[in-house]
């Protein structure tokens, strides 16, 4: 290699180390030509390796703030992480960025998306629907399909006014998820104010005002019933502290297509001082248990008991999948002696998998358990202990397939 040192050296020694004026400037422009000779050779060396370098496809590394929600998308048993971060930038303004990778690399499988929304409460919701598919709640502003294919999300409001431009055509002011006791849809406000429930895979938008009507017009129009399960409450539970709750699968009045309400409820036991009260307010869906007059018009027909018919405290359904229920519940009235996690096999109605929450690191990280989350996926389950942990890829088994700490 040349060294540009070298040069200038060279070009400051006279001949018997004597210089004039007149040399020292000709020997000053002698050793300018020689680096710059140099500096362009080294600019086409250079040259082809910036060019090339500049078409790779390399991450881009976007500033990120808060963590707000991640899942996993699985399809023909590959897994996409999603992650949507809030960021605040003064000049930029709020904005929400979704981040698509593959989980074992963590490299991006498409360019990141920002949406720009003036946040309030700085809150984004994933969540899945009947279909399968993954759905995205930014605020109350938008919600969005995600596109396995493009591994992008798509905004829906375009495709919610083309189905109702009459009720939709004024403008929405807010759109959210539905609660999760009116599955696959989304809740509307109007500019005008007016509220309306669109069942996105049904294709239909019904009116608050009155649904609870509409509810029951459809369990009794209904000639099909569906099948679900649940930690329903039972009777006589007074305080949060107390509150007991027994495992069910119950079979409720619907038809394919149309939309569900699957709405919370208790049980009453044969020997409920409500029921021998009041029996003409209560109905009997099982051998021993009642359920009120509401709820069975709403369309539940039939409870069975899953064993061991052991009441719970603080329990639920975390998630499900086609073929298992991840559950949560304490022992004991008195939370802080622990939580328990099973995995429950929905056709032999047997626990696969059952631990302490305090035995599983990557679940008690955060508060023992109080805020464990769960997705259900087509292989097993996502978890979390809480929404803003990395989580880990958890199969029907119980068994870790991949940590993302």
């Amino acid at each position: 290699m040349f060294s540009i040192t070298a040069v200038f050296n060279k070009a400051e020694q006279g001949a018997g180390g004597q210089a004039t004026d007149r040399g020292r400037g000709h020997r000053w422009i002698g050793a300018a030509v020689v680096v710059g000779v140099l500096l362009a050779g080294l600019v086409l060396a250079v040259l082809p390796g910036l060019l090339d370098r500049s078409q790779q496809s390399a991450p881009v590394v976007h500033p990120r703030e808060r963590a707000e929600a991640s899942a996993l998308y699985e399809a023909a048993g590959k897994f996409s992480r999603i992650d949507v971060y809030s960021r605040r930038n003064e000049a930029q303004g709020d904005a929400y960025l979704v981040q698509v990778t593959d989980i074992h690399s963590g490299a991006l499988l498409a360019e990141p998306q920002t949406w720009r929304i003036n946040r309030q409460d700085n809150r984004a919701y994933l969540r899945n629907f009947s279909d399968g598919q993954l759905y995205l709640q930014l605020e109350k502003k938008m919600v969005l399909r995600f596109d396995p294919g493009a591994n992008a999300f798509v905004d829906l409001t375009p495709q919610l006014l083309a189905r109702h431009p009459d009720q939709l055509g004024g403008g929405i002011a807010r759109i959210e998820f539905g609660f999760r006791d009116r599955p696959d849809s989304f809740k509307i406000t109007t500019a005008d104010g007016t509220v309306y429930h669109a069942y996105w895979l049904a294709g239909q938008l019904l009116p608050e005002v009155g649904i609870s009507d509409s509810d029951e017009q459809r369990a009794a129009q209904a000639t099909g019933l569906s099948e679900h399960w649940l930690y329903a409450e039972l009777e006589g539970s007074h305080s949060i502290e107390n509150r007991r709750y027994q495992l069910i699968r119950y079979w409720q009045r619907a038809d394919p297509g149309q939309p569900q309400y699957l709405g919370y409820f208790s049980l009453y036991t044969q020997h409920s001082k409500d029921v021998e009260r009041s029996p003409a307010w209560y109905r009997q869906v099982a051998p021993t248990l009642w359920v009120s007059c509401h709820v069975h018009e709403k369309g539940v027909q039939r409870v069975e008991l899953i064993a061991p018919a052991t009441p719970r405290f603080n329990a639920q359904v975390l998630a499900h999948n086609a073929s298992h229920l991840l559950l949560v519940y304490s022992p004991t009235p008195t939370s802080s002696e622990g939580r328990v996690v099973q995995l429950l096999d929905k056709q032999s109605q047997q626990v696969v998998w059952s631990r302490e929450v305090a035995q599983v690191p990557l679940m008690a990280s955060d508060r023992g358990g109080t805020y464990l989350t769960a997705q259900g996926l087509p292989s097993g389950f996502f978890v979390q202990s809480s929404p803003l942990e990395p989580g880990f890829l958890m199969d029907n088994q119980g068994n870790v397939l991949h940590s993302f700490q």
